[in-house]
């Protein structure tokens, strides 16, 4: 008789569930929602995020267009301010046209040194070198290749001298090159070169290689005439 009062028992249990449930799809719907609702900690913070991310989503092609726009200028005043590419590029020499102070400026060069240099990638020389005993190195025209990097500071530039001959890169020799607002000192060249405290500065004018003369050696142009 126990038994029996207790499987009519379980089943009154059973059935009063079964009574508080919600009944169908709206009812589990329902169900889910006073779930979510008992987590308002949980559920309010994700919202914001959420809301957040969306929020920065739509501004992104903007801020890529504003860092398109200002990546370039600020990577130049980086580049300006650790390295001072404005004053290596030109053309210096002993006579620089257009300079009212070239008396105070204490200018010499007994081999008649000239540089055109351009900056690129923040610190990276390139250009062409001019001296009087840039013949003598064998190759047919005086501006022979330069090239080199410019130390963090902007003041002083360890260089490379070299050219190409029959396909062949031929390195000459290495020196340094210290400016001072736009005023070149040469250093630690081979003696025989002459170049050694070479001062030369930068021409504010325009210039072009055809008003420095014959840009061909002497012996390469002899060669040219038995040649014909």
């Amino acid at each position: 008789m126990k038994k029996l009062n207790l499987k009519r028992a379980q089943k009154r249990a059973d059935a009063r569930e079964q009574a508080k449930a919600p009944r169908g799809r709206a009812g589990q719907i329902k169900c889910h929602i006073s779930r979510v609702w008992r987590y308002p900690k949980l559920i309010y913070p994700a919202l914001v995020v959420a809301a957040g991310t969306f929020a920065y989503v739509l501004g992104l092609p903007k801020l890529i267009g504003d860092f398109g726009d200002y990546y370039p200028k600020a990577t130049k005043y980086v580049e300006e301010l650790f390295y001072s590419p404005s004053e290596w590029s030109g053309i210096f020499d002993a006579f620089p046209e257009g300079r009212v102070d070239i008396n105070d400026l204490r200018l010499s060069s007994p081999v008649k040194a000239a540089l055109e240099l351009e900056v690129y990638d923040g610190n990276k020389l390139d250009g062409r070198i001019w001296w009087q005993g840039s013949c003598d190195l064998g190759m047919p025209h005086k501006g022979i290749l330069i090239s080199g990097d410019i130390e963090f500071g902007g003041s002083t530039a360890n260089v490379e001298v070299f050219d190409f001959s029959q396909g062949r890169r031929v390195s000459f020799f290495t020196g340094k090159l210290e400016n001072h607002e736009s005023i070149i000192q040469f250093s630690e060249f081979p003696a025989d070169t002459g170049l050694n405290g070479s001062r030369i500065a930068k021409n504010p004018l325009p210039s072009q290689l055809k008003d420095w003369g014959e840009p061909y050696c002497a012996w390469f142009l002899d060669l040219m005439r038995q040649t014909q």
